[in-house]
């Protein structure tokens, strides 16, 4: 019989990711607009104008179980963005994540927590330079910082306002 932490095992080997491309925006907006992630994230429109506008220093993924697309995340180096970064504490040596759930019938299942997991270590842990990661997430999204939590996450700041954010702000880091 398999443990929960051979359980863990095979979700993480089943998750994948692909670049995001134009063609997936539908998608995306689809995702934005559904109440478990419109919550927290802006309308599809002003997605999608984020998307296109998107500096190259952005690097967006479409996040696959089993080759089926569920989530996106997105990942950059704080150096790149100081204003937010510097609002947040942010050192030059960090990146930061953004990321959702799309499809509702997968949250409360701890594959937020497994497709953070597996992208830290195949993705953010091969950047140049990382040495750590810092995320801002709204205090009142409990889902997102208890996965980072999850993951060994510390909460380094509260009730920080960000400019063009709404709401308070915890920030959590974690390092490399």
């Amino acid at each position: 019989m398999a443990d929960a932490h051979d359980t863990r095992n095979l979700v993480e080997a089943s998750i994948g990711f692909r670049p995001c491309e134009p063609e997936d925006l539908p998608l995306l907006k689809g995702w934005i607009a559904c109440p478990h992630v419109a919550e927290w994230w802006e309308s599809p429109e002003d997605f999608e104008a984020q998307y296109r506008l998107s500096p190259d220093d952005v690097d967006w993924y479409v996040a696959q179980l089993d080759g089926r697309a569920f989530g996106m995340i997105q990942s950059y180096r704080w150096a790149d963005h100081r204003e937010y970064g510097g609002a947040i504490g942010a050192g030059p040596h960090e990146a930061g994540l953004d990321y959702l759930i799309g499809e509702e019938r997968l949250t409360g299942r701890g594959l937020g927590r497994a497709m953070l997991a597996v992208f830290i270590d195949r993705h953010v842990r091969a950047m140049p330079g990382v040495r750590g990661i810092r995320v801002d997430v709204q205090e009142t999204n409990v889902r997102s910082w208890r996965c980072l939590e999850a993951l060994g996450f510390q909460r380094v700041l509260a009730g920080v306002t960000v400019p063009g954010e709404p709401g308070l702000r915890f920030v959590y880091s974690a390092q490399l």
